[in-house]
């Protein structure tokens, strides 16, 4: 069966801000899991860092501390030729992914006996019906589609994306950036949030290139109005051409017989920002930690109202439960990623102290000095 989750993102009444879930039926799920055991230490060995996504012991962490210190260290002299950081988002990935395509790459990274065919056979025809608070729909026929919720989907769209970063080493020497002119940094992914990184001028063009070539290899389709990108220098703008890189886009329409059907809709510019949310934690041009800082207390409000209502009923023990629950809730959640951050200033420290106070204002009824 599929369900609709919302994605906490955009308008609750639009059906593209939901993200469809399948709910396998109980012996599929023990089956893949079982194959997914036995097989990942051979998958996981072919995987390059160029994607962490559905991996054990892997951390998007890892990719921001390269994203930061490629920034900050940009930033140490006048000297260094502008960056163009580009971010690239795919639209539903799961539901755009083709199994025969999936499972080729899976062929790739090592899973080449029966266990794939098991795989294939279990994605190349599935019965799907969908839970609605008005009961189960019809039953819908599946062919050659991943289902996002399977215990194989993260691992087949890493891989997918993860072929990008490795050909681009192997293939494309020439125009991958390299930190401090030694570390090949290629595409960085997790699942299928993607950046790289290129000197601005012709190395920008042939990323982007790079990237549109291998996307429409693998019948995947980008989140045009995602994908942005963002120049990094030490030198002014007007010192330097403004590049304009463009992804493909594309539209779900319907034919007569009502089945949908992918219209090219040409090439959508990418747009320029002065800041970028990669994997939860916001990167800027200037490799000023405050834009981060500003996202993490946005986002900590929700955390504090939570708190706060759940503190309410505990009557004396109310300031123990606020400790265990700041400690719990609050502080994983304004803390992450903050060891990749550069050149800390008191004046941002001060910032990331105030959003835990906040909270002790509320629980003493008092206000924020």
């Amino acid at each position: 069966s599929y369900c609709n989750h919302n994605k906490k993102k955009g308008s609750k009444l639009l059906l593209k801000n939901e993200r469809g879930i399948f709910l396998v039926n109980s012996i599929r799920s023990i089956l893949m899991r079982l194959v997914f055991n036995i097989k990942y230490p051979v998958f996981n060995d072919n995987m390059s860092d160029s994607n962490v996504g559905g991996r054990q012991n892997k951390s998007g962490i890892n990719h921001i501390w390269i994203m930061n210190s490629i920034i900050h260290d940009q930033h140490t002299s006048v000297k260094k030729k502008p960056l163009v950081i580009q971010q690239y988002d795919y639209k539903q990935m799961f539901d755009g992914m083709d199994a025969k395509e999936a499972c080729g790459d899976l062929f790739d990274y090592g899973i080449n006996d029966d266990s794939l065919r098991l795989i294939y056979e279990a994605n190349r025809k599935v019965a799907m019906n969908v839970k609605t608070p008005h009961g189960t729909s019809q039953t819908y026929q599946l062919t050659d589609r991943i289902m996002q919720g399977d215990t194989w989907a993260p691992a087949m769209a890493s891989a997918q994306v993860d072929s990008f970063g490795k050909q681009m080493i192997k293939e494309e020497p020439d125009f991958i950036y390299r930190f401090k002119e030694e570390i090949p940094i290629p595409l960085l992914g997790q699942v299928d949030d993607l950046i790289g990184v290129a000197e601005a001028g012709v190395k920008t063009h042939q990323l982007n290139a790079f990237v549109n070539s291998k996307t429409a290899n693998k019948d995947l389709q980008f989140g045009a109005d995602k994908c942005k990108y963002m120049i990094v220098s030490k030198k002014k703008p007007e010192s330097f051409h403004i590049p304009n890189i463009q992804v493909d886009q594309w539209e779900a329409t319907h034919d007569k017989n009502g089945e949908v059907i992918d219209k090219f809709l040409g090439k959508s510019s990418m747009k320029e920002e002065n800041s970028l949310m990669y994997l939860g934690h916001m990167l800027s041009k200037n490799g000023d930690n405050m834009p981060n800082i500003i996202h993490m207390r946005n986002k900590s409000i929700g955390t504090q109202r939570k708190i706060i209502t759940l503190i309410e009923p505990m009557g004396p023990y109310r300031f123990e439960g606020a400790i265990i629950y700041i400690q719990s809730l609050l502080r994983n959640s304004i803390l992450y990623a903050s060891e990749t951050m550069s050149n800390v200033k008191e004046k941002e420290l001060r910032a990331f102290e105030k959003i835990e106070e906040s909270v002790f204002c509320k629980i003493f009824k008092t206000k924020l000095s």
